[in-house]
């Protein structure tokens, strides 16, 4: 593919680092409100 080796040498380093970028992925079994009718209100003003 691209030939670049990534930094992570197991699962559990991929996941560590998907945790630091994107915390909302392994919050597991919480549940977050969605603003989408907040967002669309303010954008068709």
């Amino acid at each position: 593919f691209s030939g670049i080796e990534l930094p992570y040498d197991t699962i559990a380093d991929v996941r560590a680092r998907l945790e630091e970028v994107a915390p909302h992925l392994v919050r597991y079994g919480d549940v977050e409100p969605a603003n989408f009718f907040a967002q669309a209100l303010e954008l068709s003003k």
